[in-house]
């Protein structure tokens, strides 16, 4: 049997278009983002050891979540992602901290982005 490259590296993450052999994973994913967006929202747990690529996959469904690359039923979504790090003595309190935090900064992030939109078509709209 030939050897096999292994893209994933622990300390790096693979780009989305690695991911051959990946597609139920993706297709499962995307049905559970697509749910939630329709109001029936779904659970799911990634799990598996060292180096299998699993912050990769988390990287392509980031894409997926926020837009930057379509579902498998061509479908946009725009859901607000976040990421936080978990510490062994995060206890509720330190979690929810975390999570509004995080949240703050990006509708921060996209509000910023929406007024300037708005004053860049204020702008040209007064030509």
């Amino acid at each position: 049997m030939p050897n096999k490259f292994n893209p994933f590296r622990p300390d790096k993450m693979a780009g989305p278009g690695l991911f051959c052999g990946r597609l139920e994973e993706l297709r499962s994913l995307d049905q559970s983002l697509l749910q939630t967006k329709h109001g029936n929202p779904q659970h799911f747990l990634i799990e598996g050891e060292r180096g299998l690529g699993k912050s990769s996959l988390f990287l392509c469904e980031y894409f997926v979540a926020t837009g930057q690359i379509d579902t498998f039923s061509n479908e946009k979504l725009d859901f607000i992602v976040i990421n936080i790090s978990l510490q062994a003595q995060d206890d509720y309190c330190s979690l929810v901290k975390k999570i509004v935090s995080a949240l703050k900064t990006q509708l921060a992030e996209r509000n910023a982005l929406k007024a300037l939109g708005l004053a860049a078509w204020d702008f040209l709209s007064r030509f």
